[in-house]
């Protein structure tokens, strides 16, 4: 699955989180998130007039972070039931993500080969 493809997938199954997403959908995902998170700010200062960011403050910038939550956890459950794990374990992983642990967990499992016998999911 290519970059763009790995986009419009996610994007198309905004709240789905049934099914399985592959190891290039999960990742090219990961890496569109990032670049929106850093180009934005750049784009917007040079696009939006700084009144306007000053008027606005904070909400200007929690908008494409809240536009992703949804699709991001909804491709980390799809990615997880790739590999036969159950959606629900995102919660322990947030939660020992503050120790680091459940990020370096997560990591390990997201990289994790895809099961190809039939799975619970």
């Amino acid at each position: 699955m290519g970059f763009f493809e790995a986009i419009t997938t996610c994007l198309k199954k905004y709240t789905t989180f049934s099914g399985r997403a592959s190891r290039s959908e999960f990742w090219y995902f990961q890496l569109f998130i990032i670049i929106i998170l850093f180009a934005y700010p750049f784009l917007l200062f040079t696009i939006v007039p700084i009144e306007l960011i000053e008027t606005l403050g904070s909400l200007i910038f929690i908008i494409p972070y809240i536009a992703i939550t949804i699709p991001t956890y909804a491709v980390a459950c799809r990615r997880l039931h790739d590999i036969n794990r159950s959606g629900w374990w995102l919660v322990p992983i947030m939660v020992t993500s503050i120790f680091v642990v459940g990020s370096i967990w997560f990591i390990i499992w997201a990289c994790t080969k895809s099961v190809n016998e039939n799975n619970n999911y």
